[in-house]
């Protein structure tokens, strides 16, 4: 019997998605090119070409000088933080410290699995990469902070229910425009969740990732809500 064909997925340290040091376009870019060079934890040689032009491609953002400087920026702290390694050729053995706007580059991730970590599949980061919203790093940092409560294991939980003000500190992101963010990650079938009220307390969201939202059904009907 062929063995059945896994997703293709990459682990984000929640520290670093958590961090104020690196704003969201920066954990954005960081996906961006983790996603195009590493799954699984393997690929060919875990290299991959890119270029500032594509990464702003990518975002959905003009290509003028402001936006450019702005992704080398990010690029730059990135390989500050030794958080991704770029070189010049495909072996990977021409090593730059600073990238510039015209050029296409090499990039690495290091093959390093972090304590504690996020899972974003594929098919969910090209759906967030694909939104039109022009919000959409700040949304990819509001929808990790979501997962993040889901654990891996196969026998764990496929949903949690953090409340809003948790979201709120993890992200940065204000209550009003995380609520934004859940009802767009939800029209474009990314993430979903559901309302529920138990006794007199107030409403409550659980959520759970697009493909495993029959398990907030269950649940809230084993609940009785």
């Amino acid at each position: 019997m062929k063995e059945k064909e896994q997703p293709l997925y990459i682990d984000i340290c929640k520290d670093f998605m958590r961090s104020k040091d690196f704003d969201a376009q920066d954990k954005f870019v960081y996906m961006i090119l983790k996603s195009m060079s590493y799954s699984n934890n393997k690929s060919f040689n875990s290299i991959a070409p890119f270029s500032i032009e594509i990464i702003l491609s990518m975002i959905g953002f003009s290509l003028n000088s402001k936006n450019k400087n702005s992704i080398k920026d990010s690029i730059q702290k990135l390989i500050n933080a030794k958080l991704i390694i770029v070189s010049t050729n495909f072996t990977g053995t021409d090593i730059i410290e600073e990238t510039q706007l015209s050029k296409s580059y090499f990039v690495s991730v290091p093959d390093e699995k972090p304590a504690t970590y996020s899972r974003v599949y594929m098919r969910e980061a090209y759906k967030i990469i694909n939104m039109g919203d022009k919000s959409k790093a700040k949304i990819f940092t509001v929808f990790m902070e979501i997962v993040s409560y889901i654990y891996i294991n196969e026998t764990s939980l496929k949903f949690c229910y953090p409340n809003i003000e948790t979201l709120e500190e993890g992200t940065g992101v204000d209550r009003k425009t995380i609520m934004r963010y859940l009802q767009q990650m939800r029209a474009d079938e990314i993430l979903y969740y559901d309302t529920f009220k138990k006794d007199k307390s107030k409403d409550k969201n659980v959520y759970s990732r697009w493909e495993d939202q029959r398990f907030i059904e269950e649940y809230l009907q084993d609940e009785g809500l």
